[in-house]
């Protein structure tokens, strides 16, 4: 059981995941907003809704060796996420965005099957401007009876946090904290890395640091996000049965390019590897792909992008 609660926490930490602010001499760069039509603007009731597959793959596009374990294995029965992405205007424009995560299937061992349905919600709120504002998450496992939620709000640069953590149904800890002066440092909030990466053109290769705060660890981690690429080394995937406002693209080739998403400093963990599409007026530079490393071994949690709407 504890092997099973480290890979499956492990999917939870990695999978998703940004906001943005910055001040001082530290700042995080931004081409423009590519989720819009006109990516300098800031419309009025916009909507978009992504919904992406998730599976279990043993490779990637960039790694062919086999990642798996003899006699371990997580099979995927249902694997669906959402993201939700919308403007609220009022005293002070801003967003706000929800993602759904469900796993549902079996791990199984040498010894028995253990059939899981794992859960999470994360919703956030940020300014025009990129400045956060809130963030909730909460998190469950029907196999291991564990769970967990945690909200951050923010003010003048300080993120206060309160965690906790169900066993069973128990609350086995709650605890508050805070991290200061986080504004003094390129900063992107963990539950919105992904949706960052649309904020650039990709006509060049791409360096940025960027810190984050990891509730369940209560560290702040230092981050790198690099994408390399120029006009000849594109890559190109092939969506199956993807839809944009439920009618089918002229052509299912969608050109991307590849960017890892890494912890930098003391523990570097495994690199997220995620597949934003370059055009705009087609793709609106959406996250078509992406893997995840999988704990223990097992491989590799892919998400593939599969309706906009």
């Amino acid at each position: 059981m504890k092997r099973y609660l480290k890979f499956l926490t492990a999917i939870v930490l990695a999978s998703f995941l940004t906001l943005l602010t910055a001040c001082g001499n530290t700042t995080l760069s931004v081409d423009g907003f590519y989720w819009f039509e006109n990516a300098s603007s800031f419309p009025t009731n916009f909507v978009e809704t992504l919904t992406y597959d998730v599976s279990v793959s043993h490779t990637t596009p960039s790694n062919s060796t086999e990642v798996k374990v003899d006699g371990y294995s997580l099979n995927v029965e249902e694997g669906v996420y959402t993201t939700n992405l919308k403007t609220i205007s009022g005293t002070n424009e801003r967003y706000e965005y929800v993602t759904e995560f469900k796993l549902k299937g079996s791990y199984v061992t040498p010894n028995e099957t253990k059939e899981f349905c794992d859960t999470f919600t994360t919703t956030t709120e940020f300014l025009k401007d990129l400045t956060p504002t809130k963030t909730k998450k909460v998190y469950a496992s029907e196999l291991s009876s564990y769970a967990y939620e945690y909200e951050i709000t923010y003010d003048n640069g300080n993120a206060n946090c309160t965690l906790t953590e169900f066993i069973g149904t128990d609350k086995e800890n709650t605890s508050t904290f805070e991290f200061t002066k986080l504004n003094e440092k390129a900063y992107v909030d963990n539950d919105l890395i992904l949706l960052y990466g649309r904020l650039f053109n990709y006509n060049a290769s791409y360096l940025q640091t960027f810190y984050t705060v990891d509730v369940l660890s209560k560290k702040v981690h230092e981050m790198t996000y690099r994408a390399g690429i120029s006009g000849e080394n594109l890559d190109v995937k092939s969506l199956d049965n993807y839809t944009i406002n439920g009618v089918a693209p002229t052509e299912a080739k969608v050109n991307c390019v590849r960017v890892g998403i890494s912890i930098s400093d003391t523990f570097s963990g495994s690199s997220i590897e995620a597949y934003y599409a370059t055009n705009h007026q087609t793709d609106r530079h959406r996250l078509v792909e992406t893997y995840t490393r999988i704990s223990g071994g097992l491989g590799y949690l892919k998400f593939s992008l599969k309706s906009a709407n």
